[in-house]
């Protein structure tokens, strides 16, 4: 594959992907958040039937479908890495130095992101246990859920759901090096073979099926698309580099549609995933290319990776305290403004969490480049 073309023609600047990574985790943010803190539509139909519904009420749901899209936007997160994880091999292709920098960029605020889920856990449980199901444990409910917990195989239920792309991404940076530096193009095919043959394997697995299933067979793809992106950037910024107004009105396009399919396929599906990487694909090039860029998206994009870690353990502490304000279990929640409430605390929260374990992170590593 061709790198003289990644390194004349793209333009990282990490500050504006790190905004769109903000994006990205803001949206699964609303996502969790609406689906927790607002009963879905059928069972309100259940309790009122949808010809009383008045008017209001029918806008609300109508309105909610736009945020169905969690999946969608997690394939956004991986699409980026495999665009930013290509410059830093290109610039360095040393593994062991790579394996070292990831590892102390993503797994002191991911340990400290299973403390807060294990903290959380408990105060659920003693102060607001009916806002829990009884199945679910602790992160560190006992040896094996702390074992396989620290090892990026998630355990422990919904305060830590959203852990499931942590394991794909770190095979990904397990596995890249490697092919880096011998046969890229071999790890595109098999990424391209891989996602056809999940259509007839596990056509209804992208969630349930094991971790190397999950990546080889339905995610591999949307990292290799990040690689393809940096290394033909030139050619595809000359394809898809539109006037401001006609990007505008081909993201609104391709996002409405996203959300139709996904209402007609009913749920997860491969269909809706391959629009989301076209749509990342999309945005990473005309972010960079505009140079998109402000207060909003520095504060959220240095954020992102905590606020993604860490929020579904802080709305769960939101549970605790609607509860003590007599509101009912989370998932029969009747009022619309609980839930945006609840995406406003989840990023307030991860404002201190990020200091405690992000943070220091990056200062480590800016610290090592300017040593190097």
């Amino acid at each position: 594959m061709n790198q003289e073309s990644s390194i004349k023609d793209v333009r990282p600047n990490f500050i504006i992907l790190d905004g769109l990574r903000g994006i990205a985790a803001v949206y699964v943010v609303l996502f969790h958040c609406r689906g927790q803190l607002f009963i879905g539509g059928s069972a309100y139909a259940n309790l009122v039937p949808i010809a009383q519904w008045p008017v209001d009420r029918k806008l609300i749901y109508s309105f909610l479908q736009l945020t169905t899209l969690g999946r969608e936007f997690v394939i956004f997160f991986f699409v980026l890495s495999g665009f930013s994880i290509t410059h830093s091999l290109t610039k360095n292709k040393k593994i062991l130095p790579f394996y070292l920098r990831r590892i102390i960029r993503l797994y002191p605020p991911y340990l400290l992101s299973l403390i807060w889920a294990a903290l959380i856990y408990w105060t659920v449980k003693h102060f607001a246990p009916n806002q829990i199901d009884v199945s679910e444990r602790s992160v560190f409910n006992n040896w094996v859920y702390f074992v396989r917990n620290i090892f990026y195989l998630n355990t422990g239920g919904l305060m830590t759901a959203q852990f499931w792309s942590l394991s794909l991404e770190v095979i990904f940076y397990m596995l890249i090096p490697y092919f880096f530096t011998r046969s890229l193009g071999f790890y595109i095919v098999i990424s391209v073979i891989g996602y056809i043959a999940g259509w007839f394997i596990q056509p209804e697995g992208m969630i349930s099926s094991s971790i190397p299933g999950m990546f080889f067979l339905h995610y591999n793809l949307f990292f290799a698309i990040g690689i393809l992106l940096y290394n033909y950037y030139g050619r595809i910024k000359r394809l898809l580099l539109f006037r401001k107004l006609v990007f505008v009105s081909i993201i609104t396009v391709l996002f409405f549609a996203m959300v139709i399919v996904r209402f007609k396929l009913g749920g997860d599906n491969k269909v809706t995933l391959l629009m989301s990487s076209f749509f990342a694909i999309l945005m990473i090039v005309h972010f960079l290319e505009n140079q998109v860029s402000n207060s909003v998206l520095l504060f959220l994009g240095k954020m992102s990776y905590t606020i993604y870690i860490t929020h579904l353990a802080s709305l769960c502490l939101f549970f605790v305290i609607l509860d003590k304000m007599g509101f009912p279990f989370h998932l029969n929640i009747s009022e619309f403004y609980v839930w945006p409430i609840g995406v406003l605390f989840c990023l307030v929260i991860a404002i201190p969490l990020y200091y405690i374990g992000e943070y220091p992170t990056k200062k480590i590593l800016k610290s090592m480049r300017k040593t190097a």
